[in-house]
């Protein structure tokens, strides 16, 4: 490297403008009702942190208590400045609020002020104490972006290392300006999705189970597992941020909107993600089960793909199949023990999607549908295989378990490879095997099991 190339490397990559200023809060309440002060994408939501922290807020103003400085990034917007918080969000629009008159101080809560006087809303302040916290002044550190440094950076370099952040935060402050995360950021926001994730949280619980549909689906797909830890943000980051061009970003959306379109036809008012809607007990407990939430959605996902007008015509027939399993099988698909400790393995996963989705398209055959797979065994070519593969004595013998089957009633003749996984309904892709094995014990079996 010649002398000259070392001399344009900066020994600091600094911000912008940075100064300190004495900001009244008379003057921030001024640009926040001019919608000039303002919380960026990649903020945490705000939280009303009720009546005692709000009181104790606004009492230390009252006192002369220093409440801490805050940081702001100042940004240049059609001529005018916009100013975004990066820290100190709660405690200024906390203040912003009782400015505007949202909210009284407790009376309860205030050990160093006169309640009689003070304990009340701010226009019913005595003037004097009204000016108090109006010319009160706060530390802000104002600071412009960069190439080196945007606000999303620097909000996420103020709480490296802390526990304030969860990983869906890290995850939206890190992306919140990116076009694939904006474009996942407001489907989870569309009141259709937040009722698909039952999400408490309206804006990051809903675009995490977003981000875990698209995870579970992807993998489903691709046979990696399904379970690994962190899944829904590993999976963004490894294969959605900049991975994706706009036309795949664009049929990612629409796929994910279509399913949504099939879960709320199927689903009905019951919203089947639910353990509620089938006959589990008590130990088997009332939320969700980590099992289902996947299954069900490898499932309508699948049928969305085969064919969205034919699951749609056919989604009260479809939710009966699989209340009627799902009921059957509660053992499988709701394992009684603490669910927060229950470990599931990928193979349960996948084994119990593949029961659904096979009993689901035997729903949609039965009622004329013309799907682009397979056909089901038919009666002729059972009878050939049942022919074929009778031992001199009359008896069959089951190709999972190596049973002696004596009753051709006893009998399935079943896919090798399903048939919604590309199966042939050939000779080669078909077995015998014992029909209770079959439709209970084997869905809860891994492939390398069956195959011993």
């Amino acid at each position: 490297m010649s002398e000259d190339s070392k001399k344009k490397i900066e020994d600091v990559h600094e911000v912008a403008n940075r100064e300190i200023s004495q900001m009244t809060l008379q003057r921030l309440h001024g640009l926040h009702l001019r919608g000039k002060l303002q919380t960026d994408d990649y903020q945490r939501n705000y939280v009303d942190r009720r009546t005692k922290w709000n009181t104790k807020l606004i009492e230390s103003i009252l006192c002369g208590i220093d409440i801490g400085s805050v940081e702001i990034v100042k940004e240049e917007v059609d001529d005018d400045e916009i100013y975004y918080i990066v820290d100190g969000q709660h405690r200024l629009m906390t203040i912003m609020r009782y400015l505007d008159n949202e909210f009284t101080m407790n009376k309860g809560h205030l050990t160093k002020v006169n309640p009689d006087r003070v304990g009340r809303r701010f226009k019913k302040l005595p003037g004097k104490w009204q000016n108090r916290i109006l010319d009160t002044q706060i530390t802000a550190f104002i600071y412009e972006e960069n190439e080196h440094h945007d606000a999303a950076s620097i909000f996420l370099r103020r709480n490296e290392g802390s526990n304030n952040l969860n990983r869906m935060e890290r995850l939206n402050a890190t992306w919140c300006r990116s076009n694939d995360y904006k474009a996942l950021h407001d489907l989870a926001e569309t009141d259709e999705w937040q009722e698909f994730a039952v999400a408490n949280n309206t804006r990051f619980e809903a675009l995490r189970v977003l981000m875990e549909f698209a995870k579970d689906v992807y993998r489903y797909e691709s046979g990696e597992s399904i379970t690994k830890t962190n899944s829904e943000q590993t999976h963004y980051t490894d294969n959605i941020h900049n991975k994706l061009s706009e036309k795949d970003r664009r049929a990612l959306i629409k796929r994910m909107t279509d399913f949504l379109e099939v879960w709320r036809v199927v689903a009905g008012k019951d919203q089947i993600n639910a353990s509620k809607c089938w006959e589990c007990t008590t130990d088997q407990g009332t939320k969700p089960h980590r099992i289902m939430q996947p299954v069900l959605s490898i499932v309508l996902d699948y049928l969305t793909q085969l064919s969205k007008t034919d699951t749609i015509e056919h989604a009260n027939a479809i939710r009966e199949r699989i209340d009627e399993v799902v009921s059957e099988n509660c053992d499988l698909f709701f394992p009684v023990g603490d669910t927060r400790k229950f470990t599931v393995s990928d193979e349960t996963i996948r084994a119990l999607a593949l029961l659904l989705i096979e009993e689901c398209e035997y729903v949609l055959e039965d009622n004329g549908a013309a799907l682009d797979i397979d056909p089901p065994v038919s009666k002729k070519l059972r009878d050939e295989i049942l022919e074929d593969r009778k031992l001199d004595d009359g008896t069959w013998v089951c190709e999972i378990s190596g049973a002696i089957l004596t009753n051709d009633k006893d009998i399935d003749v079943d896919h090798i490879v399903k048939r919604s996984l590309g199966g042939k309904t050939s000779p080669e892709n078909l077995r015998i095997v014992q029909k209770t094995l079959n439709r209970s014990q084997r869905y809860n079996l891994s492939p390398s099991e069956e195959e011993e």
